[in-house]
């Protein structure tokens, strides 16, 4: 399935506006350390507060274990790297992949400089009299990010 998308997506389009998906930090998770049995034991302890000095902080929210498998196995970075191979081996090209953030796009306003910090789950999202999908307001925020940060540069041919 793949390979299909690859090679209608390079053949249909000169640019293709990929978000970084980040799969590897969303799934992965932390190993919570035990308390230690023993409390007189004072070498250990200062090894113990040393290492818990150097760790960052834990995150809010973690994926439950189900998300996580389907996350892996979808393999978002083996389709990029497919993505980027068939633009290279092109014959013509003028095809390029462009790896953009997608922070805070589904929750940006498109036209205003205002955050909807409320979309929760919702399908439709609406702010400021601008209704639409959710899915396509993140997709035309990350059109409109790599647009205005010179990523890419609209040609009058």
């Amino acid at each position: 399935a793949q390979n299909c998308t690859v090679n209608a997506l390079v053949s249909n389009y000169d640019l293709v506006i990929l978000p970084e998906f980040m799969t590897a930090r969303m799934i992965k998770r932390r190993r919570r350390r035990q308390g230690m049995p023993y409390s007189n034991v004072p070498q250990r302890e200062a090894a113990v507060q040393d290492d818990e000095a150097n760790e960052e902080p834990a995150a809010k929210f973690v994926l439950p274990k189900r998300s996580r498998a389907t996350l892996a196995r979808f393999g978002h970075r083996q389709f990029r790297e497919r993505l980027v191979a068939k633009a290279q081996t092109d014959p013509s090209h003028q095809k390029d992949v462009l790896a953009t953030s997608e922070e805070y796009t589904t929750k940006q306003h498109p036209f205003q400089h205002g955050l909807h910090s409320k979309i929760g789950g919702d399908k439709t999202w609406h702010y400021c009299h601008l209704r639409g999908k959710r899915d396509n307001v993140g997709a035309f925020n990350i059109l409109l990010r790599a647009l205005t940060k010179d990523e890419v540069r609209l040609s009058s041919q």
